[in-house]
């Protein structure tokens, strides 16, 4: 069993790596060219093992895979929190001017505007000195900050200051939550403490997407979408909740459907089914099983693009094109070595992303969704075939929620059980507010066919 799911083996001592060094009190940090050297030795020993040793002791082998896995996990998750630290040290307290690039649009709050900055360079007495920070950017309530776009490039006079703790036992670690996120400062600034030098800071795909989101959040209005059709509607199409009124995140909450609101998995899922259904036909053509993965992962990661490329976004594109992958070079009966490739891909880019609740829902509906749904499906037969779809969907609905079920009361310490009647009806409903919307988006504005779909 072990032997067909390789990439399962090696993900669970990575994890296990990136546990321990969170858990850690003392940082033990292994010097980057001994895990390199661990690493390459890894290798000659496999080489080696089909030469000269016997499969008898082919446990050895694995043995030092999986210690340099672990260690492997722990050294980068250490290394990411050694060059958080070395940043709170070397700023300042003091006030002084900063150029920064605004990395995500600025949000409108009641009191204030929020939005993250990273800062390029600081510029004082002892001249320019580059630098390479976020920080956690607060201001007073200004109309103009939530109209600037990612990429613009700000002077800032501040004095940067360190995340505040917890202020209560037990309540949310929204210091921990930043650290992990790569932010290690916060500031406020009064008006006059900030100047806009520019518009345009080069070619950037994440500053690009974000900027092609604020364009078609505009179309939304252009087309008489406003108040809060606008809000669920940029939630739902774009994952902008930030137009959402509490009033509206209460009803979907209550009603155990907030999910729908955020952009994740579900939408790229939804997106991906219809495209595998439409373009089905390309199978019976020549080239064309070549040709339909290439242009569903395109369709996948273009939709993720107008998205903003958002972390939940990004983490279901991943998934679902390893998936796709996977399919056209016949290892379809193998998704969890699929589901293990995908996750091991992205924690070795960003370690921390594993403490993500958004990261642990993902994977946890995924393979609920493997594990449980064929069974569940099978219990029930039904002849025709319009209550078996309904059935296909309520499983596909049952399996997700009993997958995300122990991830849930974890965080939130509630399960709204009524919520899997409820998604029987919001799901397909909001798929056809997806594909509406997606079709808003290519017409031009204002015809009579942009109407229609809005």
């Amino acid at each position: 069993m072990w032997s067909r799911i390789p990439l399962v083996r090696l993900i669970i001592p990575y994890i296990l790596g990136i546990v321990l060094s969170e858990g850690c009190d003392t940082a033990f940090i292994m010097p980057a060219h001994a895990i390199y050297i661990l690493g390459f030795a890894v290798l000659i020993g496999g080489y080696l093992y089909g030469i000269l040793f016997s499969y008898g002791i082919r446990w050895v082998y694995g043995f030092f895979i999986i210690i340099f896995m672990i260690f492997y996990g722990y050294f980068l998750t250490e290394k990411r929190a050694l060059n958080g630290e070395e940043k709170l040290s070397e700023i300042s307290s003091d006030t002084r001017p900063y150029i920064g690039i605004i990395e995500e649009t600025f949000e409108q709050r009641e009191r204030s505007c929020r939005g993250v900055l990273k800062l390029i360079a600081l510029n004082d007495s002892s001249g320019c000195r580059n630098l390479k920070l976020h920080l956690m950017l607060y201001t007073e309530p200004d109309s103009l900050l939530p109209q600037l776009e990612a990429g613009t490039i700000m002077i800032i006079n501040a004095s940067l200051r360190p995340l505040n703790p917890p202020a209560n036992p037990g309540e949310f670690d929204y210091k921990k939550y930043l650290y992990r996120n790569g932010i290690y400062h916060s500031t406020y600034l009064k008006a006059g403490q900030w100047h806009i030098c520019s518009k345009e800071s080069g070619f950037n795909l994440l500053y690009y997407a974000s900027r092609l989101r604020t364009h078609l959040l505009k179309k939304l209005n252009e087309n008489g979408i406003s108040d809060s059709q606008f809000g669920v509607s940029a939630a739902l199409l774009l994952g902008d909740d930030s137009h959402l009124g509490d009033d509206i995140r209460e009803i979907y909450a209550r009603a155990g459907a907030m999910h729908i609101l955020c952009v994740s998995g579900l939408h790229v899922g939804v997106i991906f089914l219809v495209l595998s259904m439409l373009l089905g036909f390309l199978k019976h053509f020549r080239y064309g099983r070549v040709i339909l993965p290439l242009l569903l992962i395109f369709s996948i990661w273009s939709y993720a693009m107008i998205t903003g490329l958002a972390p939940p976004v990004i983490r279901a594109s991943c998934m679902i094109s390893f998936i796709i992958a996977g399919n056209a070079l016949g290892r379809q009966k193998n998704v969890y070595n699929t589901l293990a490739a995908a996750a091991l891909l992205m924690l070795i880019l960003e370690p921390y992303a594993l403490f993500g609740a958004g990261f642990q829902l993902s994977y946890a509906a995924v393979l609920g969704i493997v594990f449980i749904q064929k069974p569940l499906y099978n219990i029930f037969y039904f002849k025709y075939s319009f209550p078996d779809k309904i059935w296909a969907i309520t499983a596909v609905s049952i399996a997700a929620q009993l997958g995300t079920m122990p991830v849930v009361i974890y965080y939130f310490h509630q399960f709204p059980l009524y919520s899997l009647i409820t998604n029987l009806i919001v799901i397909p409903i909001s798929s056809l507010i997806i594909y509406s919307g997606l079709l808003l988006f290519f017409l031009p504005s204002l015809s009579y066919a942009a109407y229609a779909a809005a």
